[in-house]
This record gives structure tokens, C-alpha cells and sequence, in this order.
């Protein structure tokens, strides 16, 4: 108000006042609350309706059981501050991800001050116990609601949940409890791993503060792709191109595998589209016994361009065949039946 004289404190303070009054009760909601409970409706220790956070609703369970449930609970986790996880990514071949590898991996992590432990405090000196808190990391407040009485538990904020205060600060650490450093070791990657698996190792994490415990390490395997081999789960899929003159007469062809090169046998009139099954030459599964199986699909190529000696030897094989030569054993249908099964 331009009347307020900025040099009177207290006319100032009940200015103050007035206006927060005003823009409370101005809101509708707010004035039924009031208009319901009184003072009490509009102080944080008031039972709130309605209201969704874990502090209601402790206050309203606290008020019939008399103890601090939910502040056990969350203060007890918060108070306990491990450390944070890390999370590596490794690259791998489809060969590698079929027999295992050992992976070097090396990643920046913070560890627990070897100077003074974890602790923080210089090495001879001793941290002092909390005043606040008494050492039991936690603090209770008691307030009042509808109910009652609610005591709330909840971290301390000058020690930090710890229960102790360091006063001579550890000189390598500045008192953290934790240094910058390198973790650099192998890990086993297992035979069958599939792509975007992650491996947990407990306890490779971040250190904790004050020497709480180190969080884990998440090692994100990436399997590049194969040009020879389409991954579908534990099976494999190779396509090989065969002309159509060795489709007509058969014989024997060469298909990858995951254990070297393999002579295939092709009967005469193998059609485009026929599907042989290698059992068990798949990737091996991971939680299970065995490997899955490889499925060669057979391709067959047709020339783009002839020349006139081909052409013409073509048209004399033409002239020699008839329908049945080209009778289908099921078909199209058939065919595909081959390929999904």
C-alpha cells in the first residue's frame, strides 16, 4: 500500500500479513477449509484432503498408531546413501557372443578414500557426534494435526543421516570419503548372449558416502551384426545364391557356419526358397542346455544379360522341356511353408 511507511518494520509486517490473508482466502477452496477448520486448515500441520505425498499420509497413519511409520522406512533408505551405479558399454562379434569372451573394460568411477577410509576425517583425527541428531542420523519433530499429536522422523540435515560431524577434513579427499579414479579389469561375457543384455557385477560401482556401500556395475553388451548370419533368438538364418543352372542339376555348395565352412548337398530342380535345417549348429542358449539350429534359405539367380552363345543354348534347352518339367512339389504355398517352419 503506498500509505505503508517502508521505514516502520511493524506496520510493514502486519501489511505483509494482511496480504497473504487476503490472497489465501481469496481462493475458494482455500476459504472452505478455513471456514471448516479454522486456522488450523491453513497450517502445514493440518490434515490436507485429498492430498497425494508420503507426508500426509504418514501424518494421517502416525495419528492412530503414535509412532513414525513411514519415517522408519524412507529415512532408514535415504540415511543409507550407497553409492550410484555405472553403467559400460561393450561391443562384441556374433562369433564372440557364440563361444564367450573375456572383455577388458575400463571406466572413471569414485572410490573410497584409502587415506582415510572412507571416513572422511583426517587420518589420527576422530569425527564428533552429531548434536542435532545425537549420532542416530535422524531427527523427530512433533507437530499437531486434527488427529493430534504427529511425530515425524526424518534425516538430519547437519550430519546428513550419518550421525557424525568431521571436523579435520581428510587432506586427499576434502573430507568426501571418496576419490576420482579407474576401475580397469575382464569380464566373462556367457556363450549365447543376445544383444542388449545387460551383466550386473554387485558392488563395481560408485563408493557410498562415509563408507556406505558401493553401488553396481551394468555392463551393456552390443553384438554387431554378421553379414553371413540374421540372428532369430538361438537359431540363424544364412542365405546362399546358387545359379539357376546348379539349381537345375544340384550338387554340392559351400555354407558358413559358426564352426568353419560346410559342403551342402543340393538334389536336382531345388527350388528358390527351399529351406535346409542344420540342426544345432545355432547360437547357444544362454540359460539352457544346447544351441538353437541354422536355416540355409536357398536363393537361385537369374542372369540379367545373355550373350548370343547362351542365348541361344538356352533356347534350345526350351525347346526340350515341356510342363512337367517344371511341375511344382506344393506349390508356392509349399514353399513358404518351408521357409516359417
Amino acid at each position: 500500500h503506498p500509505d505503508v511507511n517502508p521505514n516502520n518494520p511493524e506496520a510493514e509486517s502486519r501489511f505483509k500479513e494482511i496480504s497473504e490473508a487476503y490472497e489465501v482466502l481469496s481462493d475458494p477452496e482455500t476459504r472452505k477449509r478455513y471456514d471448516r477448520f479454522g486456522h488450523e486448515g491453513l497450517s502445514q500441520s493440518g490434515y490436507r484432503s485429498g492430498a497425494g505425498n508420503a507426508d500426509d499420509l504418514a501424518s494421517f497413519v502416525n495419528s492412530f498408531f503414535g509412532g513414525d511409520l513411514f519415517g522408519d522406512l524412507f529415512g532408514a533408505a535415504q540415511s543409507q546413501r550407497r553409492g550410484s551405479d555405472v553403467l559400460v558399454e561393450v561391443e562384441i562379434t556374433l562369433l564372440e557372443a557364440a563361444s564367450g569372451i573375456a572383455c577388458d573394460i575400463s571406466y572413471p568411477v569414485a572410490s573410497a578414500c584409502t587415506s582415510c577410509e572412507g571416513s572422511g576425517a583426517e587420518p589420527g583425527s576422530d569425527p564428533k557426534v552429531c548434536s542435532v541428531c545425537s549420532g542416530l542420523g535422524q531427527v523427530r519433530t512433533v507437530g499437531q494435526s486434527l488427529l493430534g499429536q504427529v511425530v515425524r522422523q526424518q534425516v538430519c540435515l547437519e550430519c546428513g543421516g550419518v550421525g557424525k560431524i568431521v571436523i579435520e577434513k581428510c587432506s586427499v579427499c576434502r573430507g568426501h570419503g571418496r576419490v576420482e579414479g579407474k576401475n580397469a579389469f575382464k569380464i566373462d561375457v556367457p556363450a549365447g548372449i543376445h544383444d542388449g543384455q545387460r551383466i550386473r557385477i554387485s558392488g563395481r560401482g560408485h563408493a557410498g558416502d562415509s563408507g556406505q556401500r558401493p553401488g553396481d556395475l551394468f555392463v551393456h553388451v552390443h553384438v554387431a551384426e554378421d553379414p553371413g548370419f540374421i540372428r532369430e533368438g538361438d537359431d540363424l538364418v544364412t542365405r546362399i545364391d546358387i545359379s539357376m543352372v546348379r539349381a537345375a542339376l544340384g550338387g554340392h555348395v559351400t555354407v558358413p557356419t559358426l564352426n568353419g565352412e560346410l559342403e551342402l548337398q543340393l538334389e536336382p530342380g531345388i527350388q528358390p526358397g527351399t529351406v535346409k535345417l542344420l540342426k544345432g549348429l545355432g547360437m547357444p542358449v544362454i540359460r539352457g542346455r544346447g544351441c538353437g539350429d541354422q536355416r540355409i534359405l536357398i536363393n537361385v539367380c537369374v542372369p540379367k544379360s545373355l550373350g548370343s552363345e547362351s542365348k541361344r543354348l538356352l533356347e534350345d534347352f526350351d525347346r526340350c522341356t515341356d510342363a512337367s518339367s517344371y511341375e511344382e512339389d506344393g506349390g508356392l504355398l509349399g514353399r513358404l511353408k518351408g521357409v516359417l517352419r
